[in-house]
């Protein structure tokens, strides 16, 4: 077994199966990412006139299934592609077929769901069209608490379509980002019931340094919205393996990978911040204090499972589970 010294900040914060919802750079992201970490990343294609794909290109044949494409991309040793990521919007009104729902139709054709990361809205393509007709059921919309949506009525309730939508299967996804979390557009749906289906980060430079810096603030956020743990802990877990088609993740019934995040509720006086710099006073954070990837021990933030450097007699690393010490001195 050959152990990596992980250089990217995902298991202090909890995460071991990671998505990349559609790297720009694919190369650098494998590189520096998928091989630096020692694990598989399932990616999710982004699709970009001009960029990925075309209207024409979807059409040939290797396009049909997911392997080709995943191997023609990324090479044999990546993780298979679970669906499509667009963005931004003008991968649409810019396609050459003159649709502009062309990663709806990479979606059917790949059988596979597809993700939408957008900007702003035109008013030719607004927003409640995409979610109540276009998307279909198992399709993804992420950066739900946008400013840019329309999510509320001039009386600070949910618009009908929102529901609609859902019930109709459409996905909700966080997606906190650098400028996508807004506490005005998050917390009446909360309080009201429309829930996100799936509470993610959208991790990069930008985000990782502002209000949503990694993802246990983000979930410790909807903990003091009102959310139960057990329902911020399905909406990371559970809901998501479900929704990129790896239903082997996201539990811990008998025969599925030991991916284990053992956590604390801290308590105390916190703040949260959004994407416009609101700040949401809080008194319940969560914590990792270990971090399990496949069986193999990657974050022990208090050494606890450690002996006491008094009793320990010699150095003895443990391949089989231990990937935090070298294998030789």
């Amino acid at each position: 077994m050959h152990q990596s010294r992980p250089i990217h900040p995902l298991f202090l914060d909890d995460i071991s199966p990671t998505v990349d919802l559609g790297a720009l750079i694919p190369v650098r992201f494998r590189r520096n990412a998928i091989v630096a970490l020692n694990f598989p990343i399932p990616c999710i294609l982004s699709i970009r006139e001009g960029r990925e794909l075309t209207a024409r290109s979807l059409r040939e044949p290797r396009f049909h299934h997911a392997e080709n494409r995943l191997g023609e991309r990324y090479g044999p040793d990546s993780s298979v592609r679970h669906g499509f990521n667009i963005c931004p919007c003008p991968l649409i009104s810019k396609a050459r077929n003159g649709s502009r729902w062309i990663a709806v139709e990479a979606g059917k054709l790949a059988e596979l769901p597809v993700m939408v990361d957008f900007g702003r809205f035109r008013p030719e393509r607004p927003y409640e069209e995409l979610v109540t007709s276009r998307l279909r059921p198992g399709d993804i919309s992420t950066h739900m608490y946008i400013d840019f949506i329309h999510m509320l009525d001039a009386s600070g309730k949910v618009r009908p379509y929102l529901f609609e939508a859902k019930k109709r299967g459409v996905v909700f996804d966080v997606g906190h980002g650098g400028g996508s979390f807004v506490f005005n557009q998050a917390v009446p749906p909360v309080r009201q019931g429309f829930l996100p289906d799936s509470i993610s980060t959208d991790l990069h430079v930008a985000s990782m340094n502002a209000g949503m810096k990694d993802m246990l603030n983000v979930m410790s956020k909807f903990l003091n919205l009102g959310m139960s743990l057990e329902d911020v802990i399905l909406r990371s877990t559970w809901n998501p393996a479900k929704e990129i088609k790896h239903e082997e993740l996201g539990h811990l019934s008998v025969g599925a990978p030991a991916d284990v995040s053992v956590l604390r509720i801290e308590q105390g006086n916190f703040g949260f911040v959004d994407s416009l710099g609101g700040r949401l006073e809080g008194h319940e954070k969560l914590a990792c204090e270990l971090t399990v990837r496949n069986g193999l021990l990657v974050w022990d933030l208090n050494g606890i499972a450690r002996e006491d450097w008094q009793t320990r007699t010699a150095f003895t690393p443990h391949p089989e589970w231990d990937g935090t010490l070298p294998l030789h001195r």
